[in-house]
């Protein structure tokens, strides 16, 4: 798709200088590896989602896995007995969201690292701020060790959002002063010592309003607005099994279940058969049917047990004929899937603020009718919407 490859270059113009492997005989050819901190190996699939679509794109860049990598992989690749990282050509460690998959970030292994790689690329996500704190925690506590050892540290797209003021002031010391300690600098604010900072710590964010608030609350890093990695991955096409132990809807509700929805109150059958029943009135569709869902609940429907982004993932999406989504990764995976999708909000407006910046890239991809997505402002208007596409694309 082209508004997939224009994406794509966007990611290219800032992260591939900063990750691209050098060339054998180039100046920086003593780099054998590069470092992923943190990556997600947990139940959060959108998580996972982002691991595996930093994966890909690092064999696009260069270092290439020692197993191919196959981004809709099989529930049998994660076996938690094994270093998962055996199988890339990048190395990973583990702070808080890795589990046992790969080896822990401790000093005594990122000094090891340090002497075969140059960067560290911290793991993407939304969970810069205080809605996700566990991360965000030893984030800050590792910048003086990461930048200390001579990495590079480049922190992958993230969305930036602070409930508290004063804990979005005390994060921006605690980085300075990380920062600071790690390089061995006696101030950053001269013109020399921000040179240096931003040759050394890179922080790129899926959504401007992250950007901007980067700006202000880190000016001596270099801040940069890059697309969500998870672009990275497809394009696919639906999965429909003849056999699937499923029958297909009309309208597929993937809706999160904690405390970032916005419509958890309407989150039952009954509240939308009875918001169902509004739209329908409006557009003149009857027997419409639908259904509820979010990740966890392809492990009954499908009968496994690995909770990681597969094959499963998007199978559970293809369940609708159209999907609406107020998870950021179920709306992506449903555009990388050709799906229709209407994206409504969460707490922090990711969704939107995230797209935004995804299908800015290119005039082309504003096109949302034939990139088959619209945005709804309440749920009730999500349905009326869904509804509409199910008639516009002939899926009746």
């Amino acid at each position: 798709r082209t508004c997939l490859q224009h994406i794509r270059s966007e990611h290219d113009r800032v992260l591939k200088p900063l990750m691209e492997k050098p060339a054998s005989g180039g100046d920086d050819f003593e780099s054998e590896t590069i470092l992923l901190v943190d990556p997600a190996y947990h139940s959060n699939v959108g998580d996972h989602m982002l691991t595996v679509a930093e994966q890909e794109y690092l064999e696009r860049l260069g270092w290439a896995s020692k197993k191919g990598i196959n981004t809709r992989t099989s529930e049998d690749d994660y076996d938690s007995s094994d270093d998962i990282s055996k199988k890339f050509g990048h190395m990973e460690c583990h702070y808080v969201q890795s589990g046992n998959l790969v080896p822990n970030c401790s000093p005594t292994h990122l000094e090891h690292i340090s002497k075969m790689a140059k960067v560290a690329l911290w793991h993407a996500g939304g969970n810069w701020g205080d809605l996700w704190r566990d991360a965000q925690d030893v984030r800050l506590a590792s910048m003086d060790v990461l930048l200390g050892l001579g990495f590079t540290v480049v922190g992958m797209p993230q969305s930036l959002y602070y409930k508290k003021e004063e804990l979005r002031s005390s994060d921006s010391l605690a980085l300075r002063k990380k920062v600071q300690q790690g390089l061995g600098l006696n101030e950053t604010d001269s013109e020399k010592a921000l040179k240096h900072i931003q040759s050394k710590l890179i922080l790129t964010w899926r959504e401007k309003e992250s950007y901007e608030q980067g700006k202000e609350l880190y000016p001596f890093a270099r801040n940069e607005l890059v697309p969500d990695i998870a672009f990275q991955l497809g394009p696919y096409e639906p999965i429909r099994r003849r056999d699937a132990p499923f029958e297909m809807v009309d309208i597929l509700l993937f809706l999160r279940n904690d405390y970032e929805s916005q419509v958890s109150d309407s989150r039952s059958e009954d509240a939308i058969q009875q918001l169902l029943q509004k739209a329908t009135r409006k557009h003149g569709s009857d027997g419409v049917t639908f259904r509820i869902v979010d990740w966890d609940d392809r492990l009954d429907l499908l009968g496994i047990e690995q909770d990681f982004f597969t094959n499963s993932s998007a199978e559970l999406l293809s369940m609708g004929k159209v999907v609406i989504a107020d998870r950021l990764h179920a709306a992506i995976l449903s555009y990388l899937s050709g799906l229709p999708f209407v994206f409504l909000d969460q707490v922090s407006q990711k969704l939107t603020r995230t797209l935004g910046v995804a299908f800015n890239s290119w005039s082309g991809c504003q096109d949302s009718q034939a990139g088959m997505y619209i945005k709804s402002t309440s749920l009730e208007d999500a349905l009326g919407k869904a509804l509409t596409m199910l008639d516009e694309y002939n899926l009746r």
